[in-house]
């Protein structure tokens, strides 16, 4: 392949390689890979569409990585190669003429500067040969195993001696250091002095690892660190799921780059752990929670071998065994130790892996994958990870991911503006405000006297804010009309559900909750940095335990004992009670106001309460929230009414809650981010570049304005590639900005390639009518008519005897799905339909979609070979927005046509949609609305545009896209579809129009195969 070169808007050029692909590369291909190689080489923002069956995926590793190779080596050669220093003059230096500084003083600074970064550069370019010849070495070793036969995993007999051994160093290591918890008490519990004005007190509370204490962590926490300073650059690579990750991973490996490049894919404990204790658990918390016990026994006290052991006595009636750990226990997780981490981390590095296999190689290393994989991510070239760990600031630290001089490239980004306005929203319920405070109140109780002076005032501040959010969320919900109500009057029993939701300003709510003389700044940071979220856990944790001793020691003296149990357990009501008295008077509320502690820790019973991430810390989230600019987000208080709460204790304790109750969150308060711009713009202004891509994203425009206001989209034209010598592409590159703008200094580019398939295989058609004559408006107040149900079916059983095969048909709703189909079969349509094809539909639950699928997949089967027309096959009705909407590869036979029933607008009476609306006015005030209505309209076919794509999968696939609704033939609506779909679309007045047009296109596509095979025969 050539080089290419590409000509912005400003007349500069930007030449590109020749970039190595798999195989010969359709143009659309070659134009995207030009395109995303120049946003990646100048920087800035791109928004990229790519569609489904393009090999955008190829096109993406190829253009990242032969954009790393080159500025790899390009960087490294200019810092090696000494400079001509040019001399200081009155001429050339501005220095001269301002400062009286002597020439050679100047010239000697320049000099000595340039020194340190060619130093700088040797030491990168030894440390990158060291890191490659271990690699490679790993590499070799792998692959003569698994030429001998020892197992891709690693399972030959050496190996599962290697592993027994590393298994038994690590037993004996936890059990050298478990029980050190217990010799360091509950001072450990304690807060360390608070200094508001002291920035170096920092906090771990968002690690889940202690501090590098061995000599081997330390080691490896220098290296990583003069890695940091020299500096990596890396293409961090995002998708939504892991699935996705995954095949991209596999896509890695299909491209020259395979052999050469450190990748590593960072995942969660749900698809990495492997310790079975862990990995077997139902839930993320729960596994959370068992990870981060286990690690507990590794831990060493603070207070080193000075801390005196409970005497053997006391040990023994704790429950703790003579090696540290509770009988019978086993502490410490032996897949976590810094030998085998290491040992993870290079294997890791030495093969491209994707996350099954990265788990594989932690059970044949007898190593955690988790953890090592965040090891691996520091010496990393490409690291690819789900959203989760890009977007949010505190999960990027604690993953160690670096953005600033990197390429960030966010794949299936059509709801990035979702995704990052759901990262930083906050949810708290009244039962976690009265949970976080009752167990606050008990920590005070406790730690009263031996906390100094500054933690006392923010703990006590603390409390008072929990107590006034209580007794806000308490009220009645008719206290304050909601915000709007008046224009939700129209509609359903959703109507009501909407003026439920009092929608707030955060200074608005702040003023009435009672929380606005506080500063909230100063109050999240002391809980950051305090780390009293975690020191609750922990104070807690152990007083559960001590409690269920007692209770169990009391179990085991038998029923003669009861009578004295009951006794001591009085006796420590009144203590408590007695240690409550010393608490002040707003601590103690909590039993009133917050409605009794024990009572709110029934609800464990039904709900999983996490011993990790506390109450406290659900709080602290929404206050942090708070924290936003009053304009950018909106606090939405819902207040449904309570079953009645009895004050009076002589009526003895509450039934148990139901699991009907655990669906009922009660009153809640939820912070919504309206303004995402706020907390991409680090990600866009720290990066090289941002390159967002999907295969859907349009309509474009919608998540400039919503993620890169002020900045003017350029869009790009596929013409503007020319081909030139590949000779003049090495060293002619255009260098970046490197100021602190990043990728925001360089401007932003929309660019949309065309598709692989001929013109000929889609057939995208506007259906304003139906076979009767009946006009299709699928709008809220006229789609339930039985007129308009009716005339669909009609529809849809003319399309099934046309369309051989498969026929996908996405509703607005599943409520109006349930609605079609009754209607249906009350007047014995979906009877007649059936004859045409089988007749499935979309499950709400997830976990029926695959079933369905291979059903449907297997009705389309048995009828293909057939011949003929349309009839034979199965039609699918299915959701927008649901599972079966987006990630669901309908190829060939399985959706020859896709019916877009109606346009699928949100409910516009959601309380959280209106203000998203209202804000997006607000910011343009000059376009009398507009704004909101744009975007309310680009929701609306951004969920169009991702349905319709299920059609066309790959470059040989052909079918038919219908969007029944007379709203579709309007010339604004088109403009927003994809533009290899906009371009083709055609209206149909008539029903009869739409079904000539769909005969003659799959009469020859059938013409066109029969050809192929006659042609392949001969």
């Amino acid at each position: 392949m050539l080089a290419d070169a590409q000509q912005n808007s400003e007349g500069d050029m930007t030449f590109v390689p020749s970039i190595p692909f798999p195989f010969p590369p359709y143009e659309v291909q070659q134009q995207l890979m030009t395109h995303l190689y120049t946003a990646f080489e100048r920087g800035g923002i791109g928004i990229f569409e790519s569609p489904t069956g393009t090999g955008k995926s190829l096109s993406i590793i190829c253009a990242a990585l032969q954009w790393l190779t080159v500025s790899d080596a390009r960087d490294l050669e200019a810092a090696l190669q000494p400079d001509d220093v040019q001399l200081a003059t009155p001429q050339s230096s501005d220095r001269s003429t301002t400062k009286a500084e002597p020439d050679w003083l100047a010239n000697f600074s320049e000099i000595k500067e340039q020194d340190a970064q060619r130093a700088k550069a040797r030491r990168l370019k030894q440390m990158r040969e060291a890191l490659a010849a271990r690699l490679a070495a790993i590499s070799s070793v792998d692959s003569i195993k698994q030429h001998r036969g020892a197992g891709k995993t690693m399972n030959g007999r050496h190996s599962q001696r290697d592993g027994v051994k590393r298994r038994k160093q690590a037993q004996a290591a936890a059990a050298a250091s478990s029980g050190a918890d217990e010799a360091a008490g509950d001072g450990k519990f304690l807060v360390d002095e608070y200094l508001s004005g002291e920035d170096a007190h920092s906090s771990s509370s968002g690690s889940d690892t202690e501090a590098a204490s061995s000599s081997d962590e330390r080691e490896d926490a220098r290296e990583e660190a003069e890695w940091r300073e020299l500096g990596i650059t890396q293409v961090l690579y995002c998708s939504r799921t892991h699935s996705q990750t995954s095949q991209f991973v596999n896509e890695v490996k299909k491209t020259a780059f395979a052999a050469g490049v450190r990748c590593v894919t960072l995942g969660g404990r749900r698809n990495l752990c492997i310790n079975p204790a862990v990995s077997s658990l139902s839930s993320d918390a729960r596994m959370t929670d068992a990870c981060l016990d286990l690690q507990k026994g590794k831990k060493k006290a603070s207070c080193g071998s000075s801390c005196a052991q409970p005497p053997p006595a006391k040990r023994a009636k704790q429950g703790v065994a003579a090696g540290g750990g509770r009988k019978g226990e086993k502490r410490g997780c032996e897949w976590l130790s810094v030998a085998t981490q290491r040992e993870f981390r290079d294997h890791a590095l030495a093969a491209v892996r994707d996350i099954e296999e990265l788990g594989e190689l932690g059970r044949g290393l007898h190593a955690c994958p988790y953890y090592g994989t965040r090891k691996a991510a520091a010496l990393a070239q490409l690291v690819v990870m789900p959203y989760a760990a890009l977007l949010q600031r505190e999960t990027r630290r604690a993953l160690g991911v670096r953005l600033r001089g990197n390429v960030v490239i966010v794949d299936e980004a059509h709801n990035i503006v979702e995704a990052v306005n759901a990262v930083h929203s906050a949810v708290v319920r009244l039962r976690e405000l009265r949970r976080a405070h009752f167990q606050l109140a008990q920590y005070l109780a406790r730690y009263a006297a031996r906390l100094k002076g500054k933690n006392v005032f923010y703990v006590n501040t603390i409390l008072r804010m929990l107590q006034s959010l209580i007794r806000f969320l308490e009220k009645g919900a008719t206290q304050d009309p909601p915000s709007g109500g008046g224009a939700a009057a129209a509609g359903e029993a959703a109507s009501a559900a909407a003026a439920a939701a009092q929608v707030l300003r955060i200074n608005d709510f702040a003023f009435r909750a009672g929380i606005d003389n506080v500063n909230l700044f100063k109050v999240e940071r002391y809980m950051r940095r305090s780390g009293i979220c975690r020191k609750i856990m922990g104070f807690l944790d152990l007083t559960q335990t001590a409690a269920a001793a007692a209770a169990a020691a009391a179990a085991g003296n038998g029923a003669g004992t009861a009578d004295r149990y009951a006794e001591g357990a009085a006796g420590g009501a009144a203590e408590s009670s007695a240690q409550a008295d010393a608490v002040p008077a707003q601590v103690r509320h909590c039993r009133s106001s917050a409605h009794a502690g024990e009572d709110v820790e029934v609800s464990a019973a039904v709900a999983y309460v996490s011993r990790h991430v506390s109450s406290l810390q659900t709080a602290h989230q929404f206050l942090m929230a708070l924290t936003n600019a009053d304009k950018d987000g909106r606090v939405i208080v819902r207040r449904p009414a309570p079953p009645p709460l009895s004050r009076d204790r002589s009526a003895g304790p509450p039934a148990p809650p139901t699991a009907a109750d655990a669906d009922n969150d009660g009153p809640s308060l939820k912070f919504i981010m309206l303004n995402p711009a706020v907390h991409f713009a680090e990600i866009a202004r720290e990066a090289r570049a941002v390159v967002l891509i999907g295969g859907t994203m349009q309509p474009a425009g919608a998540i400039a304005q919503q993620l890169f206001p002020g900045i003017a989209p350029r869009r790009a034209a596929a013409a503007a590639i020319s081909t030139v010598a590949a000779a003049t592409s090495t060293g002619t590159l255009q260098q970046a900005s490197s100021e602190s703008e990043g990728a925001a200094a360089g401007g932003l580019e929309v660019f949309s390639c065309g598709h692989v398939i001929p013109p000929e295989n889609i057939l995208p058609l506007c259906v304003s009518r139906g076979p009767s004559g009946g006009v299709f408006n699928f709008t809220f107040a006229k789609r339930g008519s039985p007129e308009q149900m009716d005339e669909l079916c009609r529809l849809l059983s003319n399309v099934c005897a046309l369309v051989p095969g498969g026929v996908v048909c996405f509703l607005p709703s599943f409520g109006y799905m349930e609605q079609v189909l009754q209607c249906w079969k009350a007047s014995g349509a979906l009877h007649q339909l059936s004859k045409r094809k089988a007749i499935f539909s979309e499950p709400r639950a997830a976990t029926e979609v695959e079933s369905i699928l291979a059903a449907y997949s297997a009705a389309i089967h048995r009828s293909s070979g057939s011949g003929g027309g349309g009839g034979g096959g199965a039609l699918l009705l299915s959701v927008v927005g649901a599972k079966m909407s987006e990630g669901i590869n309908f190829s060939d036979d399985l959706a020859r046509c896709v019916v877009m029933v109606g346009m699928p607008f949100p409910d516009a009476r959601d309380p959280e949609l209106r203000q998203k609306i209202e804000y997006a006015d607000a910011a343009d005030p000059a376009g009398g609305g507009r704004a909101g209505r744009a975007l309310y309209q680009a929701m609306c076919m951004r969920a169009v545009n991702q349905s319709i794509g299920r059609c066309i999968r790959h470059a040989r696939d052909y079918g038919a896209v219908l969007l029944v609704d007379e709203r579709y033939a309007r010339a604004a609506t088109v403009a927003q579809l994809p533009s290899w779909i906009a371009a083709r679309a055609a209206a149909a007045p008539a029903f009869g129009d739409a079904a000539r047009a769909l005969g003659a296109f799959f009469r020859a596509r059938r013409a066109a195969a029969a050809a192929a095979a006659a042609a392949a025969e001969a």
